[in-house]
């Protein structure tokens, strides 16, 4: 059990990282933007995870736009930021990464609790002799 959660927190931890290190490499590349399997490379995951951190960025409200350029023998798609932002808001989007991150921990130790109140209660039940249903 702890060493699924140890592994857990490791994956969250990574993929907070890659979602920053993503961030910085949109804004160091600016308008020529940055290839899928530059940022995989950079973040060591697949093009898949990266297809997943840039939907996860936009649904934070970050603006990513991807283009294909017209040069002979250059293939795939680049992403960028869209033009800039009045404010920057690459630390406050992180921050809700982390806070939804937080959230769902949350839930887990919720879930936790409510189980382990249960279990208690099977044991002192079947201690006394009381009947309780299954689905409880």
């Amino acid at each position: 059990m702890e060493v699924v959660d140890t592994r857990e927190k490791i994956r969250k931890k990574n993929r907070t990282n890659n979602l920053r290190l993503i961030l910085r490499l949109l804004k160091k590349h600016g308008q020529e933007g940055v290839t899928v399997q530059q940022m995989a490379l950079a973040c060591g995951v697949s093009e898949r995870n990266i297809y997943r951190y840039l939907q996860e960025l936009k649904q934070l409200g970050l603006q990513i736009e991807s283009y294909k350029p017209y040069q002979p023998g250059i293939t795939g798609c680049y992403y960028k930021l869209k033009a800039p932002q009045e404010k920057d808001i690459s630390s406050e989007v992180l921050n809700l990464v982390s806070l939804n991150q937080a959230l769902q921990d949350c839930y887990q130790v919720q879930d936790s609790i409510l189980f382990m109140k249960k279990v208690i209660l099977w044991r002192l039940a079947i201690r006394y002799g009381i009947l309780v249903p299954l689905h409880w």
